[in-house]
Order: structure tokens, then C-alpha cells, then sequence
């Protein structure tokens, strides 16, 4: 569900003549709602958020079931662990890039003026203007670090987060190392080192990473939390309340620190929700059909965002701009998750690991 949104969201940014030029004419009553109802769709950075604190809750779930069990964490074999990691993700990243530079190749032959952030919209064009690939674009994200300078590789700048969740990845066998002799520094100081480095100011890629290495850290205190309390209608109410406070936080608030604040209660949140509905909703047909989806939301949330940027290069260079009505962005929003589907296919398919079953109220 969270990359369908993240894709949406995309879809109606680019193909899509946006809330401010719609309120420049007339039209139905249906039409406004649905285009107010599609302003829901512009929060893809915050579901980017509650991607880190799944993949904190997933990566720590085994050592979090030894410990409520009563056994001790094991330390993770580092080699394994890195070799495990590399062959799920990888390969789907590759051919991420080389999707990217195919489509972007066209596009820039075909349709250039949004390439080459000159297309008329300002807003489209700033963002435009820091794709490419310049040795400060593509070494980054041949070391799985796109974006990190600042510069995106090629058109594909939803990868930033990838270049967060490796290094993530990469901090793990650490972390654990320090949780298995307490929890006070694992759970403690270091979140709090990130918050501080919030206030002061986070400088730059490393400290950004660091900033939201809090945010993937809740997901991991979920997952031994998960591990150790039951009962589900308790974590549904407490679920909600602690989403919409931290939603609401994240939204009404410059300081930086509740932001990042924001960030792990609505992120834990949405988690903590999904996990205590799993097993009352696993046998309803639309989850499954979502489930199935699901397994795909990687290569899903990797490629799609050139797909987009084609279609929408294509609109402004034959009709000088984006239609006022949304069937385009709905139409390219579905080609855009078959797109991710066939990618899903040809590579990601081959690289898949044994599915992890979750016991009880966290099962899915």
C-alpha cells in the first residue's frame, strides 16, 4: 500500500496540471472533490518514513523473537549477512539503473525539454535540474549511494532512500553487537545522539543518515516489542493514537527534533496498525491481491519513477504542459505498476528469499 501511494503520488505530480493551475477555471462539483481528495497523495516523504521503520522492524525480527523467548541474541555472522542482503537487493538495483538510463536515453532523444529542466514549470524544472549523469550522480549510485551528493541518477531520484537504507544495512551488525549487552545505549543514547544532531543541525548526507537512523531504530524497538506484549485491540487504539499524534507533530512543527519525532510516532504507528490487523485481515481477497503486490513493491518503488518522468516528458514537449483532467495520471499510475511488475519479473523474481512467517497477532 505504501508504494501504490508513493507511485500516486508521483503520477499525479507529473501527469497532472496540479491544484494550482485546477483553481484557474471552473468545474464540477465531482471533479473538485476528487481533486482535493488527490491532495492526500502528497505526503510520498513521509511514507518513506514508515519504509524505515519496516525495514528496522524486519531486519531486527529474529534477534527480537531469540530475546522473548528468553534466549540471548546471536551476533550476525557478518559475511552472511552482507552476502544475503547483497543478493536480495542488488540485482534489482542494477537493473534499476539500467532501466533508468534506457528510458531516460529516449526521452532526452525524443522529449527533451523536461531533461533538461527547461519544460516552463518552475517547480518541475528545479527538481529536474539536479538529475543527470555527471560523475557526482553516477559514482554515488554505482557505490549504492544515489543521491547522496545531492545530484540524483538520472531521472531516478526516489533511489535517495535506498542510499539511507543501505548504509542502515551496513550499521546493523554493530548495533546489534551493542543491543546484546543492553539496551540503554541501543535504544538510548544512540536514537538521542541522532536527536541532538538534529538540533545542532544535521551536516549534510552523513548527517542526515544519522538523524533518521532513529527512525529505523523504532522499527527494531517495535519488533521486540511485538515480540513480548499481546493483545491486539490494545495496539490498534494505541496504534492510532500514536499515529496521528506524530502525523500531526510532523505537520504543525519546524523544530527539527519533533520532526524527527514526528517521523517515529506516526511511522511506528502505521507499523504497529498493520501488524495488529494482520491476522484479523490476512483472509480478506483485496489483502491478498495486495499481498501479492507486495512482493513486488521493491523493484515496484525502484523503477517507476522513470516511467512517469517519460510520460510526462512526452505531455510537455507535444502539448506544452499537463492535462487539467486526471484520467492521464490514473492511466499512467496503473502503467506504472505493470511496469514495475515486468521489472519484478526479469530480475528481482530470481533473487527472492524463503518468505518469513510471523506467529500469532503479528502474522501476515
Amino acid at each position: 500500500m505504501l508504494a501504490l501511494y508513493v507511485v500516486a503520488g508521483h503520477a499525479r505530480w507529473l501527469l497532472w496540471e496540479g491544484h494550482s493551475a485546477w483553481l484557474k477555471s471552473s468545474h464540477a462539483w465531482w471533479e473538485n472533490a476528487l481533486a482535493y481528495a488527490s491532495a492526500s497523495l502528497r505526503f510520498g516523504h513521509e511514507a518513506v518514513m514508515v519504509f524505515f521503520v519496516l525495514s528496522g522492524f524486519f531486519i531486527h525480527l529474529r534477534s527480537a523473537r531469540q530475546s522473548a523467548q528468553g534466549g540471548r541474541m546471536e551476533a550476525v555472522p557478518v559475511g552472511a549477512y552482507a552476502l544475503r542482503r547483497a543478493h536480495r537487493l542488488l540485482p534489482a538495483y542494477g537493473l534499476a539503473l539500467i532501466v533508468t538510463v534506457l528510458l531516460d536515453t529516449a526521452g532526452r532523444h525524443f522529449w527533451p525539454p523536461l531533461y533538461l529542466a527547461a519544460s516552463g514549470d518552475a517547480h518541475l524544472d528545479q527538481v529536474f535540474a539536479k538529475t543527470g549523469y555527471s560523475s557526482a550522480s553516477v559514482l554515488p549510485a554505482l557505490m549504492v549511494l544515489p543521491s547522496s551528493s545531492g545530484w540524483h541518477f538520472g531521472t531516478n531520484g526516489p533511489l535517495w532512500s535506498l542510499a539511507y537504507e543501505m548504509i542502515f544495512y551496513l550499521l546493523y551488525p554493530a548495533w546489534l553487537w551493542l543491543r546484546r549487552r543492553g539496551l540503554l545505549l541501543a535504544f538510548g543514547v544512540i536514537p538521542c545522539s541522532g536527536l541532538l544532531l538534529a538540533f545542532l543541525g544535521a551536516p549534510g548526507f552523513a548527517g542526515s543518515v544519522w538523524v533518521h537512523y532513529a527512525v529505523w531504530l523504532a522499527g527494531a524497538a517495535l519488533a521486540e516489542f511485538l515480540n513480548r506484549k499481546e493483545g491486539r485491540a490494545v495496539h490498534v487504539g494505541l496504534a492510532l493514537v500514536v499515529a496521528v499524534a506524530g502525523f500531526a507533530t510532523h505537520l504543525l512543527t519546524g523544530s527539527p527534533v519533533l520532526q524527527v519525532l514526528g517521523h517515529i510516532a506516526y511511522g511506528g504507528g502505521v507499523v504497529l496498525l498493520a501488524a495488529s490487523l494482520s491476522s484479523a485481515w490476512s483472509g480478506f481477497r483485496p489483502v491478498r491481491v495486495l499481498e501479492w503486490l507486495g512482493v513486488r513493491s521493491y523493484s515496484l518503488y525502484i523503477t517507476h519513477f522513470p516511467w512517469l518522468v517519460l510520460l510526462s516528458a512526452w505531455l510537455f514537449q507535444s502539448y506544452g504542459g499537463r492535462p487539467a483532467a486526471g484520467w492521464l495520471a490514473v492511466t499512467g499510475f496503473a502503467s506504472a505498476v505493470g511496469f514495475g511488475c515486468l521489472c519484478f519479473a526479469l530480475c528481482e523474481k530470481h533473487f527472492l528469499h524463503a518468505r518469513l512467517k510471523l506467529p500469532g497477532p503479528v502474522s501476515a
